[in-house]
């Protein structure tokens, strides 16, 4: 089955915009490298974040799982993070050859899936799925 991204359906390729996400940016005085901190999402944006391709914040995560439930619940949760993991291939016009496509699974599609199952892992997400 080639299902192909539609960026209008596939709602964690949206692009950061005020009216989804709110970042502050600040650089590390210890090194050239910069951070950021988000002060508000949607629930779309934080999922993407949580399991950003690049990304990986562990106190991210921990303070994400630890305050979900105030704005949905664990089998939202849950449902969003499946249709996360779900990533539909890009439009045969983004990308134009197999080893551009290997590239994209390598890079985004594999990286995605490993932080989905590092959610999944958490005993107290399980925790509260099943109480739920």
């Amino acid at each position: 089955m080639n299902r192909e991204i539609n960026f209008w359906i596939f709602r964690f390729c949206a692009p950061n915009l005020p009216t989804n996400i709110l970042i502050d940016y600040h650089t590390n005085d210890k090194s050239a490298s910069s951070s950021f901190t988000i002060r508000g999402a949607t629930i779309e944006k934080l999922i993407e974040y949580l399991t950003h391709h690049q990304f990986l914040h562990p106190r991210f995560v921990k303070s994400f799982l630890m305050t979900y439930k105030s704005y949905c619940t664990p089998l939202q949760l849950l449902y969003l993070l499946i249709e996360r993991y779900n990533i539909p291939e890009p439009a045969s016009s983004y990308l134009y050859t197999e080893q551009q496509l290997k590239k994209f699974r390598k890079e985004y599609v594999q990286p995605v899936k490993l932080r989905f199952a590092m959610i999944q892992i958490n005993q107290k997400f399980i925790l509260d799925c099943l109480e739920y």
